[in-house]
């Protein structure tokens, strides 16, 4: 602990003692206010531009045909909650129904990923009972996306899949 004695003003201060340094650093005060007025600044710009961003992939299938179809669709393992024991989804869709087949999350920005934008599902069914469907749910053409875009929260990629009565055999 270091003792400063002022002759001119009369009183003693203890450096350490209640944060106050006395007369002798008096010249640092403005510049640590300074500090922490930029601290406040660059903090929260640093926490924003640190974090990753975050997506969410999301598969529709619309179903536009006169037929009930049943979807099957099986996530990558890698890309399904740890709370799930199974990545498997099985739905009904009736005509004229539209329904989220398949939903996961991953680091990355909205973007149209080309020919991969299936790379996360492993499997894929479309099936009725008595009519085999024709089109190629497998080329992104046959799909329709629509990208949105956020910066306070995450990015979505819906991709959506129309069946129509014309894509079944």
């Amino acid at each position: 602990m270091l003792k400063l004695t002022s002759r001119k003003h009369n009183y003693v201060s203890f450096v350490g003692m209640s944060g106050s340094a006395g007369p002798c650093f008096a010249f640092l005060k403005p510049i640590k206010m300074k500090i922490r007025n930029l601290l406040f600044i660059i903090l929260p710009i640093f926490f924003l531009v640190s974090c990753d961003p975050g997506l969410v992939n999301n598969y529709v299938v619309e179903n536009n045909s006169d037929y009930d179809i049943n979807v099957t669709i099986k996530v990558n393992k890698l890309r399904i909650s740890v709370l799930k024991n199974d990545s498997t989804c099985r739905t009904h869709l009736k005509k004229s129904e539209v329904k989220k087949i398949a939903s996961y999350g991953q680091i990355g920005n909205a973007h149209d990923k080309g020919d991969h934008f299936l790379e996360d599902i492993d499997t894929l069914i479309i099936e009725t009972r008595n009519l085999k469907l024709a089109k190629n749910i497998y080329n992104r053409s046959n799909w329709k996306i629509n990208l949105k875009k956020s910066f306070f929260s995450m990015d979505e990629a819906n991709y959506t899949l129309v069946i129509n009565n014309k894509d079944f055999n």
